[in-house]
């Protein structure tokens, strides 16, 4: 944008380009990073690598909506939301008060998030990167990002802060070693791939916090434009960008495994986790609470309206023998092999309950069943 913007004033005046020289190409990068990433150098880092991922879970085992196909789709959609300012305002304070970025509280969180729906305590997700370490590559025009394999593991039992040290510590070590192409990585560790999913991750997070320049073109008005291919590139892709509202935020996903509504019900529930975390990070991460209020009064309210209109009876078992009455030849009770009908479980009850009278059982009076679990059972507590 900076460089687009710099020439189109230039043109628009009638100048040439004031634009300095590239000093190097991509191919001098190339040549360079050739020569420099071997021997010792690419040894150590592999070296590392190998010793990170040792043992990882070759899929993250997230439920999803439909069967996951044999081979990749990489059909796709994007959900988009919104990090509000003051949450991320709070997110910011907490993590300088953790001596952490915001990318690695913000990434934490959404392996938190992943390790409560896999059930997993080992979450793997991919991050890419920049890769422009240096100042001179800084305007070179070509392609320099690579995909780190970041790997967390979460102990139910850690507080949230605890969580983050872990997270911090594991990012710096990453960023220490990020030189590898993750190819070159994948084709080291001698992976087995499989058509239906991508290599070491299947989840990739990004937060671009990079500053936007202005795109201030003269005699022009300039508004981004958000679009998207139909395709996939991961099953999930969560991608935080910083704004003036706070944190923009989309999720791309394999629209051949997730639903929409699925997709929405992760976000909202990212959300409410970054909200219990600023509000309480000493509490263990396992007690978290990560249910948005509207998704909390659906489960234990809407969902849990169990009134009914009963008849006037005065017992239960009358209650019991009007059903049977209406329902006499349909199955009341299974048990294995065994069924009964609604009229026999009536008739073998009251012929229990007739012999208890025989024997002077009335109210008040204590019957024990030592039954096993069983049609008999039900028999007995309705006799």
């Amino acid at each position: 944008f900076k460089e687009i913007t710099t020439l189109c004033t230039a043109f628009s005046q009638g100048k040439s380009s004031p634009l300095d020289e590239l000093s190097l190409q991509y191919s001098d990068f190339a040549v360079w990073q050739r020569e420099w990433l071997k021997g010792e150098v690419l040894e150590k880092q592999l070296n590392y690598w190998k010793g990170q991922l040792q043992e990882i879970p070759s899929l993250l085992e997230l439920p999803t909506d439909r069967p996951r196909p044999p081979v990749q789709t990489y059909k796709g959609s994007t959900e988009i939301f919104e990090v509000d300012q003051v949450l991320t305002e709070r997110l910011k304070s907490l993590s300088l008060q953790s001596r952490v970025s915001l990318f690695m509280a913000l990434h934490a969180t959404f392996s938190l998030l992943l390790s409560r729906y896999s059930r997993q305590d080992d979450i793997v997700v991919g991050v890419p990167i920049a890769n422009r370490n240096y100042k001179q590559i800084e305007p070179v025009i070509g392609f320099f990002v690579n995909t780190l394999v970041f790997r967390t593991q979460i102990n139910p039992n850690d507080s949230y802060e605890q969580l983050l040290e872990n997270v911090r510590t594991a990012s710096f070590e990453a960023f220490s070693h990020q030189d590898v192409p993750f190819e070159k990585l994948v084709e080291s560790m001698d992976v087995e791939r499989d058509p239906s999913r991508h290599p070491l991750y299947q989840i990739m997070f990004t937060l671009q916090n990079t500053p936007m320049e202005d795109f201030d073109l003269p005699e022009m008005e300039v508004s981004l434009f958000e679009s998207h291919n139909g395709t996939a590139k991961f099953d999930l892709w969560l991608s935080l960008a910083e704004s003036y509202n706070g944190l923009d935020a989309s999720i791309e996903y394999n629209s051949a495994l997730f639903k929409p509504e699925t997709v929405d019900r992760y976000l909202a529930q990212y959300v409410a986790l970054l909200e219990s975390i600023v509000k309480n990070p000493n509490q263990d991460v396992d007690h978290l609470p990560m249910l948005p209020e509207q998704e909390k009064n659906i489960l234990l309210y809407d969902w849990n309206q169990t009134t009914v209109t009963l008849p006037e009876i005065e017992t239960l078992h009358q209650l019991i023998e009007v059903v049977c009455a209406e329902n006499a030849d349909k199955v009341a009770l299974k048990c294995g092999d065994d069924r009964i009908t609604y009229s026999e479980l009536n008739s073998k009850s009251n012929q229990l309950a007739q012999y208890l009278r025989m024997r002077d059982v009335g109210p008040g009076v204590f019957v024990g069943l030592c039954v096993e679990r069983s049609i008999n059972l039900v028999i007995g507590l309705l006799g």
